[in-house]
Protein backbone atom coordinates (compact mmCIF):
# COMPACT_ATOMS: atom_id res chain seq x y z
CA UNK A 1 0.00 0.00 0.00
CA UNK A 2 2.85 2.39 0.93
CA UNK A 3 4.56 1.72 -2.41
CA UNK A 4 1.35 2.56 -4.28
CA UNK A 5 1.02 5.85 -2.40
CA UNK A 6 4.64 6.77 -3.13
CA UNK A 7 4.20 5.80 -6.78
CA UNK A 8 1.05 7.93 -7.01
CA UNK A 9 2.83 11.01 -5.68
CA UNK A 10 5.77 10.45 -8.05
CA UNK A 11 3.41 10.32 -11.04
CA UNK A 12 1.55 13.38 -9.69
CA UNK A 13 4.83 15.30 -9.39
CA UNK A 14 5.80 14.36 -12.95
CA UNK A 15 2.37 15.41 -14.22
CA UNK A 16 2.53 18.79 -12.45
CA UNK A 17 6.08 19.42 -13.73
CA UNK A 18 4.99 18.58 -17.28
CA UNK A 19 1.95 20.87 -16.97
CA UNK A 20 4.14 23.75 -15.74
CA UNK A 21 6.52 23.21 -18.67
CA UNK A 22 3.76 23.33 -21.30
CA UNK A 23 1.87 26.24 -19.74
CA UNK A 24 4.79 28.40 -18.58
CA UNK A 25 6.89 30.15 -21.23
CA UNK A 26 9.50 30.86 -18.54
CA UNK A 27 10.01 27.10 -18.16
CA UNK A 28 10.45 26.70 -21.91
CA UNK A 29 13.05 29.49 -21.96
CA UNK A 30 14.97 27.87 -19.10
CA UNK A 31 15.00 24.40 -20.66
CA UNK A 32 16.09 25.91 -23.99
CA UNK A 33 18.91 27.81 -22.26
CA UNK A 34 17.53 31.19 -23.41
CA UNK A 35 18.27 34.31 -21.37
CA UNK A 36 15.18 36.00 -19.92
CA UNK A 37 15.06 39.82 -19.85
CA UNK A 38 12.55 41.51 -17.58
CA UNK A 39 12.00 45.28 -17.68
CA UNK A 40 11.02 46.61 -14.24
CA UNK A 41 9.82 50.15 -13.68
CA UNK A 42 8.36 51.82 -10.61
CA UNK A 43 6.37 55.04 -10.69
CA UNK A 44 6.28 57.37 -7.70
CA UNK A 45 2.89 57.53 -5.96
CA UNK A 46 3.37 61.12 -4.80
CA UNK A 47 1.96 63.62 -7.31
CA UNK A 48 4.99 65.78 -8.04
CA UNK A 49 6.11 67.15 -11.40
CA UNK A 50 7.69 65.52 -13.32
CA UNK A 51 7.22 62.68 -10.80
CA UNK A 52 9.60 59.92 -9.81
CA UNK A 53 10.46 56.94 -11.97
CA UNK A 54 12.94 54.10 -11.50
CA UNK A 55 13.84 51.68 -14.30
CA UNK A 56 15.92 48.49 -14.28
CA UNK A 57 16.51 45.60 -16.65
CA UNK A 58 16.81 42.23 -14.90
CA UNK A 59 18.36 39.39 -16.89
CA UNK A 60 18.57 35.70 -15.97
CA UNK A 61 20.98 33.39 -17.80
CA UNK A 62 19.88 29.76 -17.17
CA UNK A 63 23.15 28.32 -18.52
CA UNK A 64 25.38 30.31 -16.17
CA UNK A 65 22.63 30.54 -13.51
CA UNK A 66 23.52 34.19 -13.22
CA UNK A 67 21.41 37.32 -12.76
CA UNK A 68 22.48 40.67 -14.20
CA UNK A 69 20.62 43.83 -13.17
CA UNK A 70 21.16 47.02 -15.14
CA UNK A 71 20.02 50.28 -13.53
CA UNK A 72 18.79 52.60 -16.29
CA UNK A 73 19.17 56.31 -15.54
CA UNK A 74 15.71 57.82 -15.90
CA UNK A 75 17.26 61.30 -16.34
CA UNK A 76 18.94 60.30 -19.60
CA UNK A 77 18.22 62.77 -22.40
CA UNK A 78 16.28 61.39 -25.37
CA UNK A 79 17.41 63.18 -28.52
CA UNK A 80 14.82 63.60 -31.29
CA UNK A 81 15.09 65.48 -34.54
CA UNK A 82 13.20 68.81 -34.65
CA UNK A 83 11.81 68.22 -31.15
CA UNK A 84 12.86 69.60 -27.78
CA UNK A 85 15.23 67.31 -25.90
CA UNK A 86 13.57 65.74 -22.87
CA UNK A 87 14.55 63.07 -20.36
CA UNK A 88 13.19 59.54 -20.36
CA UNK A 89 11.30 60.37 -17.15
CA UNK A 90 9.72 63.54 -18.57
CA UNK A 91 8.57 61.74 -21.71
CA UNK A 92 7.11 58.91 -19.62
CA UNK A 93 4.87 61.26 -17.67
CA UNK A 94 3.75 63.00 -20.87
CA UNK A 95 2.14 59.73 -22.01
CA UNK A 96 -1.43 58.81 -21.11
CA UNK A 97 -1.66 55.95 -18.57
CA UNK A 98 -2.59 53.18 -21.05
CA UNK A 99 0.39 54.06 -23.28
CA UNK A 100 3.12 54.39 -20.63
CA UNK A 101 4.07 50.71 -20.53
CA UNK A 102 4.39 50.42 -24.32
CA UNK A 103 6.33 53.71 -24.37
CA UNK A 104 8.97 52.55 -21.85
CA UNK A 105 9.38 49.17 -23.55
CA UNK A 106 9.84 50.87 -26.91
CA UNK A 107 12.28 53.53 -25.65
CA UNK A 108 14.44 51.03 -23.73
CA UNK A 109 14.55 48.80 -26.82
CA UNK A 110 15.73 51.86 -28.78
CA UNK A 111 18.50 52.48 -26.21
CA UNK A 112 19.71 48.92 -26.78
CA UNK A 113 19.52 49.37 -30.58
CA UNK A 114 17.36 46.26 -30.72
CA UNK A 115 20.30 44.09 -29.53
CA UNK A 116 18.63 43.12 -26.23
CA UNK A 117 15.13 41.65 -26.41
CA UNK A 118 12.65 42.42 -23.62
CA UNK A 119 10.67 39.25 -22.79
CA UNK A 120 8.56 40.44 -19.85
CA UNK A 121 7.77 43.57 -17.92
CA UNK A 122 6.73 44.38 -14.34
CA UNK A 123 5.19 47.76 -13.52
CA UNK A 124 4.29 49.05 -10.07
CA UNK A 125 3.94 52.20 -8.03
CA UNK A 126 5.79 52.99 -4.80
CA UNK A 127 2.80 52.35 -2.51
CA UNK A 128 2.17 48.89 -3.97
CA UNK A 129 5.87 47.99 -3.88
CA UNK A 130 6.12 49.11 -0.27
CA UNK A 131 3.09 46.94 0.58
CA UNK A 132 4.78 43.98 -1.14
CA UNK A 133 7.93 44.44 0.94
CA UNK A 134 5.81 44.15 4.08
CA UNK A 135 5.16 40.54 3.09
CA UNK A 136 8.91 39.97 3.41
CA UNK A 137 9.01 41.16 7.03
CA UNK A 138 9.63 44.85 6.46
CA UNK A 139 10.53 45.37 10.14
CA UNK A 140 13.60 43.17 9.82
CA UNK A 141 14.59 44.92 6.59
CA UNK A 142 14.37 48.33 8.28
CA UNK A 143 16.53 47.09 11.16
CA UNK A 144 19.25 46.07 8.73
CA UNK A 145 19.00 48.91 6.20
CA UNK A 146 17.40 51.77 8.13
CA UNK A 147 13.89 53.26 8.22
CA UNK A 148 14.43 55.45 5.15
CA UNK A 149 15.90 52.74 2.89
CA UNK A 150 12.84 52.47 0.64
CA UNK A 151 12.51 56.26 0.28
CA UNK A 152 16.24 56.67 -0.54
CA UNK A 153 16.11 53.94 -3.18
CA UNK A 154 13.25 55.58 -5.07
CA UNK A 155 13.65 59.29 -4.38
CA UNK A 156 17.35 59.99 -3.74
CA UNK A 157 18.76 62.90 -5.75
CA UNK A 158 22.15 61.26 -5.44
CA UNK A 159 21.90 58.61 -8.17
CA UNK A 160 24.57 56.41 -6.60
CA UNK A 161 22.93 56.46 -3.15
CA UNK A 162 19.63 55.39 -4.74
CA UNK A 163 21.27 52.56 -6.70
CA UNK A 164 23.24 51.16 -3.75
CA UNK A 165 20.17 51.24 -1.48
CA UNK A 166 18.21 49.45 -4.23
CA UNK A 167 20.92 46.77 -4.34
CA UNK A 168 20.58 46.29 -0.57
CA UNK A 169 16.79 45.91 -0.86
CA UNK A 170 17.10 43.47 -3.80
CA UNK A 171 19.60 41.31 -1.91
CA UNK A 172 17.41 41.31 1.19
CA UNK A 173 14.33 40.33 -0.84
CA UNK A 174 16.13 37.49 -2.66
CA UNK A 175 17.60 36.15 0.60
CA UNK A 176 14.32 36.18 2.55
CA UNK A 177 11.65 35.03 0.11
CA UNK A 178 10.36 31.52 0.87
CA UNK A 179 7.88 29.02 -0.52
CA UNK A 180 5.29 29.68 2.19
CA UNK A 181 4.89 33.22 0.86
CA UNK A 182 3.73 32.14 -2.62
CA UNK A 183 0.00 31.83 -1.68
CA UNK A 184 0.23 35.19 0.09
CA UNK A 185 1.87 36.77 -2.95
CA UNK A 186 -0.89 35.42 -5.24
CA UNK A 187 -3.58 36.85 -2.91
CA UNK A 188 -1.66 40.12 -2.82
CA UNK A 189 -1.54 40.35 -6.63
CA UNK A 190 -5.32 39.77 -6.82
CA UNK A 191 -6.00 42.78 -4.59
CA UNK A 192 -7.68 45.39 -6.79
CA UNK A 193 -6.13 48.23 -4.79
CA UNK A 194 -2.63 47.03 -5.62
CA UNK A 195 -1.08 48.45 -8.78
CA UNK A 196 1.21 45.77 -10.17
CA UNK A 197 0.96 44.95 -13.86
CA UNK A 198 2.93 42.24 -15.61
CA UNK A 199 2.73 39.82 -18.51
CA UNK A 200 4.00 36.92 -16.36
CA UNK A 201 1.45 34.15 -15.87
CA UNK A 202 0.56 32.94 -12.33
CA UNK A 203 2.14 29.56 -13.13
CA UNK A 204 5.42 31.37 -13.88
CA UNK A 205 5.71 32.23 -10.18
CA UNK A 206 6.74 28.64 -9.43
CA UNK A 207 9.69 28.86 -11.81
CA UNK A 208 10.59 32.35 -10.63
CA UNK A 209 10.68 31.07 -7.05
CA UNK A 210 12.94 28.17 -8.09
CA UNK A 211 15.33 30.63 -9.73
CA UNK A 212 15.38 32.98 -6.74
CA UNK A 213 15.87 30.31 -4.06
CA UNK A 214 19.00 28.99 -5.86
CA UNK A 215 20.64 32.41 -6.24
CA UNK A 216 23.63 33.24 -4.08
CA UNK A 217 23.47 37.01 -3.61
CA UNK A 218 27.24 37.22 -3.15
CA UNK A 219 28.22 35.36 -6.30
CA UNK A 220 25.31 35.00 -8.70
CA UNK A 221 24.03 38.58 -9.04
CA UNK A 222 25.89 41.22 -11.02
CA UNK A 223 24.79 44.85 -10.72
CA UNK A 224 25.55 47.23 -13.59
CA UNK A 225 25.10 50.98 -13.81
CA UNK A 226 24.17 52.58 -17.13
CA UNK A 227 27.18 54.68 -18.23
CA UNK A 228 26.34 58.33 -18.79
CA UNK A 229 28.17 61.60 -19.41
CA UNK A 230 27.18 65.25 -18.93
CA UNK A 231 27.07 67.18 -22.20
CA UNK A 232 25.49 70.60 -22.65
CA UNK A 233 24.09 70.44 -19.10
CA UNK A 234 22.18 67.25 -19.80
CA UNK A 235 22.75 63.56 -19.06
CA UNK A 236 23.51 61.51 -22.17
CA UNK A 237 24.51 57.89 -22.72
CA UNK A 238 28.25 57.24 -22.96
CA UNK A 239 27.78 55.20 -26.12
CA UNK A 240 31.22 53.54 -26.21
CA UNK A 241 30.85 52.35 -22.62
CA UNK A 242 27.20 51.39 -23.18
CA UNK A 243 28.24 49.14 -26.08
CA UNK A 244 30.27 47.18 -23.52
CA UNK A 245 27.21 46.88 -21.30
CA UNK A 246 25.24 45.46 -24.24
CA UNK A 247 28.06 42.94 -24.77
CA UNK A 248 27.83 41.95 -21.07
CA UNK A 249 24.10 41.37 -21.40
CA UNK A 250 24.62 39.34 -24.58
CA UNK A 251 27.41 37.29 -22.99
CA UNK A 252 30.08 38.39 -25.47
CA UNK A 253 32.14 40.51 -23.04
CA UNK A 254 34.25 38.21 -20.81
CA UNK A 255 35.12 38.84 -17.17
CA UNK A 256 38.49 40.52 -16.68
CA UNK A 257 40.82 38.17 -14.78
CA UNK A 258 43.87 40.45 -14.45
CA UNK A 259 45.97 39.78 -11.35
CA UNK A 260 47.24 43.36 -10.98
CA UNK A 261 44.80 46.25 -10.87
CA UNK A 262 45.14 49.88 -9.74
CA UNK A 263 42.75 51.52 -7.29
CA UNK A 264 41.64 54.90 -6.11
CA UNK A 265 40.09 55.14 -2.66
CA UNK A 266 37.76 58.01 -1.73
CA UNK A 267 36.26 58.76 1.66
CA UNK A 268 32.59 59.58 1.10
CA UNK A 269 31.69 59.08 4.77
CA UNK A 270 31.64 61.50 7.72
CA UNK A 271 34.60 59.73 9.37
CA UNK A 272 38.11 61.18 9.55
CA UNK A 273 41.12 59.35 8.04
CA UNK A 274 38.97 56.51 6.72
CA UNK A 275 40.59 56.58 3.26
CA UNK A 276 44.08 56.39 4.81
CA UNK A 277 43.08 53.37 6.92
CA UNK A 278 41.58 51.60 3.89
CA UNK A 279 44.69 52.32 1.79
CA UNK A 280 46.95 50.77 4.43
CA UNK A 281 44.76 47.69 4.63
CA UNK A 282 44.57 47.25 0.84
CA UNK A 283 48.29 47.79 0.31
CA UNK A 284 49.09 45.17 2.98
CA UNK A 285 47.09 42.77 0.82
CA UNK A 286 49.04 43.58 -2.38
CA UNK A 287 46.61 46.07 -3.97
CA UNK A 288 48.14 48.97 -5.89
CA UNK A 289 46.47 52.15 -4.58
CA UNK A 290 47.76 55.12 -6.57
CA UNK A 291 45.32 57.80 -5.35
CA UNK A 292 43.22 58.47 -2.27
CA UNK A 293 41.34 61.43 -0.86
CA UNK A 294 37.90 62.75 0.06
CA UNK A 295 34.67 62.70 -1.94
CA UNK A 296 32.34 65.70 -1.67
CA UNK A 297 29.13 63.65 -1.98
CA UNK A 298 28.42 61.57 1.08
CA UNK A 299 27.24 57.97 0.91
CA UNK A 300 25.58 55.86 3.57
CA UNK A 301 26.93 52.60 2.15
CA UNK A 302 30.34 51.60 0.77
CA UNK A 303 30.54 50.76 -2.94
CA UNK A 304 33.26 49.36 -5.20
CA UNK A 305 32.91 50.79 -8.71
CA UNK A 306 34.35 48.11 -10.98
CA UNK A 307 35.35 49.76 -14.29
CA UNK A 308 36.90 46.65 -15.87
CA UNK A 309 34.48 43.87 -14.80
CA UNK A 310 36.86 41.91 -12.58
CA UNK A 311 34.54 40.13 -10.10
CA UNK A 312 37.35 38.23 -8.36
CA UNK A 313 39.24 41.37 -7.32
CA UNK A 314 36.17 43.44 -6.48
CA UNK A 315 34.88 40.65 -4.21
CA UNK A 316 38.30 40.44 -2.56
CA UNK A 317 38.15 44.18 -1.75
CA UNK A 318 34.66 43.84 -0.25
CA UNK A 319 35.81 40.91 1.90
CA UNK A 320 38.84 42.87 3.16
CA UNK A 321 36.78 45.93 4.06
CA UNK A 322 34.04 43.81 5.64
CA UNK A 323 31.34 45.80 3.85
CA UNK A 324 30.40 47.22 0.46
CA UNK A 325 28.45 46.49 -2.69
CA UNK A 326 29.93 45.95 -6.14
CA UNK A 327 28.61 48.01 -9.04
CA UNK A 328 30.03 47.45 -12.51
CA UNK A 329 30.48 50.85 -14.14
CA UNK A 330 31.85 50.13 -17.61
CA UNK A 331 34.45 52.62 -18.80
CA UNK A 332 36.65 52.11 -21.91
CA UNK A 333 39.30 54.54 -20.58
CA UNK A 334 39.09 54.41 -16.79
CA UNK A 335 41.11 56.71 -14.52
CA UNK A 336 41.45 53.69 -12.21
CA UNK A 337 40.51 50.04 -12.70
CA UNK A 338 38.32 50.31 -9.60
CA UNK A 339 37.17 53.14 -7.35
CA UNK A 340 36.36 52.42 -3.73
CA UNK A 341 33.86 54.88 -2.22
CA UNK A 342 33.90 54.43 1.56
CA UNK A 343 30.51 54.99 3.22
CA UNK A 344 29.39 55.39 6.83
CA UNK A 345 28.97 51.61 7.14
CA UNK A 346 32.74 51.08 6.83
CA UNK A 347 34.44 50.52 10.21
CA UNK A 348 38.24 50.38 10.25
CA UNK A 349 40.61 50.86 13.19
CA UNK A 350 44.35 51.45 13.46
CA UNK A 351 46.94 52.25 16.17
CA UNK A 352 46.05 55.93 16.29
CA UNK A 353 42.44 55.06 17.15
CA UNK A 354 43.63 52.91 20.03
CA UNK A 355 45.93 55.69 21.36
CA UNK A 356 43.13 58.26 21.27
Amino acid sequence: MLKKIILFFVFLLIAVSSLIYYVSDVSKYIYAGKTINVLIFVEGSVKTYPGTLKIALCQYNPLKKRVQILFINENTAILRKKLKTRTLKELFFRQSNPNRIDFIKREVANLFKGMVEIDYYVYSDTDSLNAFLKLLNECEMKKKLGNSCFYIALNSRNHLNGVITSIKIIKYTVSNINRSLIPEIIKFLKNKNIIIQTDFKPVDLVQIYRIIKNINTRKDIMFIDMPTVIRRNRTEIDQEAFDRVIEMLNGTYPDNEAEKINLQVLNSSNKNRLAEKAVNLLRKNSFDVFYWGNESRKNKFTVVLDMINNPEKSNEIVNLLGCGEILVSANPKPFADMTVLLGNDCILYDKLDKIN
